[in-house]
């Protein structure tokens, strides 16, 4: 089951930052990724293409860590 994703975090996965995804590998250790990633009735949605190690980890296990980095102007 995954979290629902509101408020602030929200706001921060829709804007236009990159987001870090860490899954697990069953052969290696685990890898972030800066990928766009976006919100839908509440869950992260990954934008990636199939067939890449990360997503293939992903799909056989679905526990995943996301780091969103932001920009800020001064």
């Amino acid at each position: 089951m995954s979290a629902t994703i509101e408020g602030r975090a929200e706001e921060l996965l829709t804007a236009k930052n990159f987001c870090n995804v860490a899954a697990s590998a069953a052969t290696e250790p685990s890898t972030a990724w800066p990928v766009w990633v976006d919100v839908q009735d509440g869950r992260p949605v990954v934008k990636q293409r199939r067939g890449r190690s990360w997503v293939r980890n992903l799909e056989r296990d679905p526990r995943v860590t996301l780091t969103v980095r932001t920009w800020r102007t001064v």
